[in-house]
């Protein structure tokens, strides 16, 4: 069962949802474009309104209002552009349903397997990486991700387990190329197509 810690984190996350839509619309259209664009695509590969496409947008939101409210200074933006940090893992979700963020990224190099796993992997795994919320930091967000996922485990048995794995991968191939899964190789060779850096590959 979640934690009263685990509870309120989520709570409070649903409610600053739309302050933090607001003001990315107000700083950075391009970056709620891009966002809209997923939303819709996700409604696309995987139904409007089905259980797939809202655990997706759970996760998106809790992922775009922890960027948003990050209290690490320096990962609220992305050096390279100057984006709001939320910008790199919607692109990365986005590449993994099939569709390029870029011009210059064929999609035809891109993955066609639309992996429900990975994708909520992909939104998420930046904030275990990257973001500070009060006392919570680093892996501290893994037991509220999986409280966040729960009510899906039913339907899909062992959702939250196996997007918990995959983001501790994630998070982790910096630190050895070795013992990397296929399919967390293939949010990497994503990842890089979209400007990351792919080392393990």
């Amino acid at each position: 069962e979640a934690g009263p810690i685990d509870e309120t984190i989520l709570n409070d996350v649903h409610k600053q949802s739309g302050v933090v839509y607001e003001q990315l619309r107000a700083t950075s259209p391009e970056t709620c474009l891009k966002i809209d664009s997923f939303r819709e695509l996700a409604a696309e590969r995987f139904v409007q309104g089905s259980s797939k496409t809202r655990a997706i947008m759970d996760v998106l939101d809790f992922a775009v209002v922890l960027h948003g409210q990050n209290e690490r200074e320096d990962k609220q933006t992305r050096k390279s552009t100057g984006e709001p940090y939320i910008t790199h893992p919607v692109e990365v979700a986005t590449s993994l349903m099939g569709r390029s963020p870029y011009e210059d990224v064929p999609e035809t190099y891109l993955s066609k397997k639309y992996d429900f796993e990975l994708i909520l992997s992909a939104l998420i795994h930046d904030v275990v990486e990257d973001v500070r919320w009060g006392n919570v930091d680093g892996e501290d967000w893994l037991p509220i991700i999986n409280q966040m996922l729960a009510p899906y485990d039913q339907e899909f048995p062992g959702l939250a387990s196996q997007v918990q794995l995959n983001v501790e991968a994630l998070t982790d191939y910096r630190k050895t190329k070795d013992g990397i899964p296929p399919a967390i190789r293939d949010v990497l060779y994503n990842c890089d197509l979209v400007g990351y850096r792919a080392q393990a590959l």
